[in-house]
């Protein structure tokens, strides 16, 4: 066991957002109390996701506001949050408040930071702390869909930015002293985009609890849909394609529904159904609580990745350690754990033909076939996926 004084200062995300850094950054919080360590996340606050007003905009600067820290709990995790600084602006965000990082972060102890791209570890680089991170995605692979589909003024803004950020980026990378990608896909974009060492990277997959994420009796599932869980209104999950896909499966397979959990889509998506008559098949669910999450997956047919762009994909995962097999896009981090034959299928990147073929095949598929592939999906999961097998790396990058 460690030190119980030894603090470990988490740079992560507003955990206000939930998703897949949240999730990540709670992972490193529990395992870490249970090792002795007093975890603190530190995060910008990104008031939007709250329905709050940004009071660091140009208009709130002028008139004298001053970024702070506010020490709160969100979502089981006891952090602390720091006013943005001109957010319009996102490579001022950790540079404008940078005095309020380093008041906070100014004592010994651990650094390390759970991160979509690698931008919330500035403070940490630019204070010159012995950092390591755990990372889901490079930053141009995790903005580029959205700065193609964003309006013309906020796309005139990212493409302006970009470099600085992508330089920003960088940095992080060669001031980190260790770096966990949390899969193959993102490893290889960060030692090919910035020439780092292969002797301080490693992939950490994403542990799945056995405890929280298991299978039922297979003659017990209802067996009658097709799931995917997670913010369909973020362009990059490619909800739309999934949608149409189904709709072209839907006359062969009248039995089967196509269920999305998580959030309820905007007015495309629900007129996208209309149009293609499949209103009364496809159901969208609002967030839901962990036990209703489970038996979502549990019932669950087959999970559903369409997505273009993925660093992971932790809902795949959580599928998978249910005894679901996933059909997944080639589209990053699924690549790691959807094996095809074992645990599920892979599709070309937004190929809604091949979508539609692999379904197919899989419902044409008879139940002998289908419960191999669950149980391949089950032990992928024990055998890659394990809590034992990945936190020893983070206890590595935790040394002082």
């Amino acid at each position: 066991m460690m030190d119980k004084k030894t603090k470990l200062f988490i740079a992560t995300l507003d955990p206000a957002k939930q998703g897949g850094v949240p999730t990540m950054a709670k992972f490193v919080y529990t395992e870490a109390i249970r090792d002795g360590l007093e975890p603190w996340p530190i995060y910008n606050i990104v008031r939007s996701f709250r329905q709050e007003k940004e009071p660091g905009t140009f208009s709130g600067v002028l008139n004298g506001f001053k970024a702070e820290a506010h020490q709160e709990v969100l979502y089981g995790l006891n952090g602390i949050g720091i006013d943005r600084v001109l957010p319009e602006l996102e490579f001022f965000n950790y540079l404008l408040n940078l005095r309020v990082w380093k008041r906070i972060t100014n004592e010994d102890g651990i650094f390390f930071g759970a991160c979509g791209a690698n931008l919330c570890m500035l403070p940490f680089a630019l204070l010159n702390k012995d950092f390591s991170l755990w990372v889901a995605t490079t930053l141009y692979e995790d903005k580029i869909d959205r700065v193609r589909r964003s309006s013309l003024s906020w796309k005139i803004r990212d493409i302006l930015s970009l470099p600085i950020l992508l330089w920003m980026e960088g940095f992080v990378f060669r001031k980190a002293k260790r770096i966990l990608a949390l899969s193959t896909y993102t490893k290889d974009c960060i030692m090919k985009k910035y020439g780092v060492d292969i002797s301080k990277i490693d992939v950490a997959f994403y542990p799945i609890d056995s405890k929280s994420f298991y299978p039922i009796p297979y003659g017990k599932r209802k067996n009658d849909y097709i799931l995917f869980t997670g913010r369909i209104t973020d362009l990059r999950k490619n909800a739309a394609m999934l949608i149409s896909a189904f709709a072209k499966i839907h006359e062969e397979f009248p039995w089967v529904k196509l269920k999305f959990a998580g959030e309820i889509p905007g007015e495309k998506l629900f007129r996208l159904v209309r149009e293609l008559g499949v209103s009364d098949h496809v159901e969208f669910i609002d967030f839901v609580r962990e036990r209703e999450l489970l038996s979502l997956y549990q019932n669950a047919l087959l999970f559903v990745i369409p997505s273009l762009q993925e660093g992971l994909c932790i809902s795949g995962l959580e599928a998978l350690a249910c005894g679901i097999p996933v059909i997944s896009t080639k589209c990053g981090g699924p690549e790691d754990f959807v094996v095809d034959g074992v645990t599920g299928y892979l599709v070309n990147n937004d190929d809604e033909g091949d979508m539609v073929e692999k379904m197919r095949a899989f419902l044409n598929m008879k139940e002998e076939g289908r419960k191999s592939l669950s149980m391949g999906a089950v032990e992928h999961i024990k055998e890659n996926n394990s809590i034992e097998k990945i936190w020893p790396k983070f206890r590595d990058c935790f040394i002082l």
